[in-house]
């Protein structure tokens, strides 16, 4: 590292010398007009072109830092529309702190990658925010082109204003094309662009929209698109229709805010439209508001900290739920916030009051929050199970993969021979004994195998059947990261649903 080498230190302490400077800086200007460098904005170089031409693969740089240091330089970082704040998949990963140090390199060092040459090194935040505005309105899906000129506008400012974009290679092609297009030529021309898309008013509102109706390259901007791109979006339909059911779902969750929060809720019950499950305040539960100005009492926000109830914000009025008709926490209810972790409190209350079924039950169009299931170690070593039981379920399961097995050699053996197929039987009944060798020899072969696990069920409809059942504090704790588990499954499988919905879609077809 050339400035490591400069200023004579570590490289652990260039690091921390970078990022304490790129902190002091963001921190001295608004939210606005922080910066962010060009390659972060564009994800570049991205995995397609690492594999094209290895010179452009990043390296992986090791180093150490203060935890402090850390989320100040990740706070300030820049996060484009979609992307998750840190834990998500493929495009959709947050990279908080590389971005925050390779922006913090390029403060010192001004530096750009071959590709992106010509383009301003550094944007602003705003300028940054108003490219990404630009892309998304150039790539919509179908389905997000229907929701766009429906009446539903609360879903329709989330697919616009909020952040549940969807995220592809693709999209970040497409960004990159109008980078170079505004970004690029004479100092006036970038000058004048950048003016535009930074304040994102209303010029920068007139060109999103007539991007959103355009037809493929009918825009200025999109004239030059390369021909793969242009009309090509329709195989993002999955990320498209995904991208309003999330904006579907974060509609549901404010009517939820809003019903925890009032102070006069109309109905003990609410239908949370997103994925479609009903939500009931048990009897003798309720919560505590604080409208407006109020102020929480220090007593109750000792209560907060300790976890014995939750706070629920929204807007500026506040709740503390749950407590009982005196205004006394649940008993028990401790254990499950303890249990569920590191959570959104609106979250958490949501999912406390979802109610399950039977794994071996099916209801079409419902929401498949199951019972939650444990290991049947882990259940008798709670106390659920004695060890007859235990050792009956897992032997259960060892029984079914074995015959899952012979199931998958017989269809080797009996389907027209290909090359290999006796040495794969060989290789197969070699590793009977070992489930996931097994599975994966069967997956390189393409053969449907997974091994049974085995589980032990909670029979429970809700949480509140646990509390009754005066189950013990660990197995409280256990239930509350069990059951956000089951619940968060189930909202899972309800926007995979909409994925797959959307290549099977015909006009008539009903909204999943």
């Amino acid at each position: 590292m050339k400035i490591s080498e400069g200023w004579g230190t570590s490289r652990d302490a260039t690091v921390r010398r970078l990022l304490a400077s790129y902190v002091t800086k963001q921190r001295e200007l608004d939210e606005d007009t922080r910066l962010v460098h060009i390659s972060t904005v564009l994800r570049y170089p991205g995995r397609h072109h690492s594999i094209l031409d290895p010179s452009k693969s990043r390296q992986r740089v090791a180093f150490r830092i203060e935890f402090e240091l850390e989320a100040a330089a990740m706070e300030n970082a820049f996060r484009a529309p979609g992307q998750a704040r840190r834990q998500a998949r493929g495009d959709y990963a947050g990279r908080p702190l590389t971005d925050a140090l390779t922006t913090a390199i390029a403060l010192q060092s001004p530096f750009v990658d071959r590709g992106l040459r010509g383009i301003p090194h550094l944007l602003q935040h705003c300028e940054a925010l108003g490219l990404w505005r630009l892309t998304i309105a150039a790539t919509r899906t179908k389905a997000e082109r229907e929701v766009l000129a429906g009446d539903d506008e609360d879903v329709r400012w989330q697919l616009t204003e909020g952040t549940t974009a969807w995220l592809s290679s693709r999209r970040h092609e497409v960004a990159l094309h109008f980078a170079r297009e505004l970004f690029t030529g004479s100092k006036e021309k970038v000058a004048e662009n950048r003016r535009w898309v930074g304040e994102q008013g209303e010029e920068l509102a007139f060109h999103v929209r007539e991007l959103e109706r355009a037809i493929p390259g009918g825009h200025e901007l999109t004239h030059d698109l390369p021909s793969t791109m242009l009309g090509g979006f329709e195989r993002e339909a999955g990320r498209g229709a995904t991208a309003v059911w999330r904006a579907k779902r974060q509609v549901a969750l404010e009517a939820v805010a809003v019903w925890f929060t009032s102070p006069s809720p109309v109905s003990r019950s609410l239908v949370v439209k997103a994925p479609g499950w009903s939500i009931r305040q048990p009897d003798g539960w309720r919560a505590l508001h604080f409208p407006g100005s109020a102020m929480i009492p220090s007593s109750w926000e000792r209560l907060i900290a300790e976890r014995r109830v939750l706070r629920i914000d929204h807007l500026s009025n506040s709740a503390l739920w749950p407590v009982d008709k005196d205004g006394a926490p649940i008993p028990g209810i401790r254990d499950i916030i303890e249990g569920a972790g590191s959570v959104n409190a609106l979250e958490l209350a949501e999912a406390i009051l979802v109610r399950s079924r039977s794994p071996y039950e099916s209801v079409v169009d419902q929401p498949a929050v199951f019972w939650p299931g444990m290991h049947p170690d882990k259940a008798h070593e709670l106390g659920f199970i004695d060890s007859a039981r235990r050792d009956a379920l897992i032997t259960e399961a060892e029984q079914k993969t074995q015959r899952r097995m012979e199931l998958v050699i017989a269809e080797v053996s009996s389907r027209r021979p290909r090359r290999g197929d006796p040495e794969l039987v060989v290789n197969l009944r070699r590793v009977m004994t070992r489930p996931t060798r097994f599975a994966r020899l069967a997956r390189e072969h393409y053969l449907d195998f997974y091994p049974v696990p085995p589980v032990w069920h909670w029979e429970l409809g809700c949480v509140q059947d646990a509390l009754e059942q005066h189950a013990t504090p660990a197995q409280l704790q256990w239930l509350g990261r069990g059951w956000l588990h089951v619940v968060r499954r189930a909202i899972g499988m309800k926007m995979e649903q909409a994925w797959h919905a959307a290549f099977h879609r015909r006009p008539d077809d009903e909204e999943v």
